[in-house]
C-alpha cells in the first residue's frame, strides 16, 4: 500500500513536470498537423518461461499530441505526449509514460533536417524510473540514429540504443517502410552487441494494422518475448 502510495506520488510530481511542456509541443507548427486519429489495438505475447499475456489499448492523436492507454494481463498505464516542428520542418518531440509495477519513463527527441535530401538525423534520450521500488535504480538512455526518405512515402531508418544496465551494449534497429497515403509494410531486423537479434514485421491496410515480432532482453530486461498485434484505425471528422 505504502509502495503504492509512493509510486502515483512519482507519477504526480513528474506530470507536473512535463505536462507545461508537453503544451508548449502542442502549439502552432509550420507545418499541417496529420488527422485525428483513434487506434484500437489488441497485443498477444509470449513471454520465455512460458507465460502468456493479453494487453489491448488505445490510442488517441490529435494535431500534435498523443495519449495512449493499456489496460492489459502484462502493461497496465498511460502515456501522454506531444510534438512541434519548427520553421525548417525540423521536429521536437516528448512524452511521460507510466506503467504500473514496470516503471516511469521521460522521453525527449529531436529529428532534424540535414544538408541532404531525404535525410533527417535523430536524437533523443530518455529517464527511467524502475519499478518496483526495492533493488531497482533509476537509469538514463539515448539512442541516436538517421532516417532516408525516398519515393513519396517510403524511407529506410537506423537506430542505435543504450542499454543502461549494461555499459558498453548496444541495440540496433534497422528496417524499411514501404508505403503509400493509407497503407504500409515495414519489415525490421534488431541486432544487439551481445549476440541476440530479433525481429519484426509492422503492416497496414487502409483501417487494418498488424504486427509480429520477436525481441531479446525486451525492454531492458532478460527476458524475450514474441509479440503479436492486431488494430483498427479510425480518422476521427
Amino acid at each position: 500500500m505504502v509502495g503504492g502510495r509512493r509510486r502515483m506520488k512519482i507519477a504526480a510530481v513528474l506530470a507536473a513536470a512535463i505536462l507545461p511542456l508537453l503544451t508548449a509541443f502542442v502549439g502552432p507548427a509550420w507545418a499541417g498537423p496529420p488527422p485525428e486519429q483513434l487506434i484500437v489495438q489488441h497485443e498477444f505475447i509470449r513471454e520465455s518461461g512460458g507465460r502468456e499475456f493479453n494487453d489491448p489499448s488505445i490510442f488517441y492523436s490529435k494535431e500534435r499530441f498523443h495519449l495512449q492507454a493499456w489496460f492489459g494481463d502484462l502493461t497496465k498505464g498511460v502515456e501522454i505526449g506531444g510534438y512541434k516542428k519548427s520553421k525548417r520542418g525540423s521536429a521536437y518531440s516528448a512524452f511521460y509514460r507510466f506503467r504500473d509495477d514496470f516503471d516511469h519513463v521521460l522521453h525527449l527527441e529531436t529529428e532534424q533536417l540535414t544538408g541532404t535530401k531525404g535525410v533527417v538525423f535523430v536524437l533523443g534520450a530518455r529517464y527511467i524510473h524502475a519499478l518496483p521500488d526495492d533493488g531497482a535504480r533509476n537509469m538514463g538512455q539515448v539512442h541516436i540514429g538517421a532516417d532516408r526518405y525516398y519515393g513519396d512515402y517510403n524511407f529506410t531508418s537506423f537506430r542505435a540504443i543504450s542499454d543502461p544496465r549494461r555499459s558498453g551494449r548496444w541495440t540496433f534497429v534497422l528496417s524499411n517502410r514501404f508505403a503509400s497515403a493509407t497503407s504500409f509494410l515495414s519489415i525490421g531486423i534488431v541486432p544487439r552487441t551481445d549476440g541476440e537479434v530479433g525481429y519484426f514485421l509492422q503492416a497496414k491496410r487502409r483501417h487494418l494494422l498488424f504486427g509480429a515480432g520477436k525481441y531479446g532482453r525486451f525492454d531492458f530486461t532478460d527476458r524475450s518475448r514474441t509479440i503479436y498485434s492486431l488494430g483498427w484505425e479510425w480518422e476521427v471528422k
